[in-house]
């Protein structure tokens, strides 16, 4: 056997398929972000024409943005299902795809907790100023060694 005809031996026995099935992965993601976009706008409109947000809040009493993050909560999980449906040309099962799915989330809420968590204390922090009295003129305020007055 020559090195060209061990070349393309190698070419159609091993590349190629590889090629196809990473081309027909990126199309299916390809046409998952369409169908998510597409999609989304509907629900969005959808939602808007409902008057979701007004049904929300009569219902539970609470301001949540539900015509805002209605849709994209709907791409999302189009987008997430057609990440899985392309896993699974690579001979991943439907299982361990959504093992990873579930595996990214979960790393995309810790970095959201951790970038969050200054901002949660500042707002507590703020609702403990504004439940207590603040300074004043004429009270004394004791920082390290130093005593000083409110002018």
């Amino acid at each position: 056997m020559d090195v060209f005809s061990a070349a393309q031996s190698m070419v159609w026995g091993f590349i190629l398929p590889w090629f196809y099935m990473i081309l027909s992965a990126v199309l299916i993601i390809f046409i998952g972000i369409i169908v998510g976009r597409f999609v989304g706008r509907i629900a969005g409109r959808l939602l808007e024409f409902l008057g979701a947000n007004e049904l929300w809040k009569k219902a539970t009493n609470a301001k949540i943005d539900i015509e805002g993050s209605g849709p994209n909560l709907v791409s999302y999980l189009i987008y997430a299902s057609f990440i899985i449906t392309a896993l699974t040309q690579f001979g991943i099962t439907i299982w361990v795809a959504l093992l990873i799915m579930f595996g990214l989330l979960l790393v995309a809420l810790s970095y959201l907790a951790l970038g969050i968590q200054d901002a949660v204390r500042n707002t507590l922090a703020g609702l403990n100023l504004l439940k207590t009295r603040g300074y004043r003129k004429g009270d004394f305020v004791v920082v390290g060694y130093s005593k000083a007055q409110v002018m």
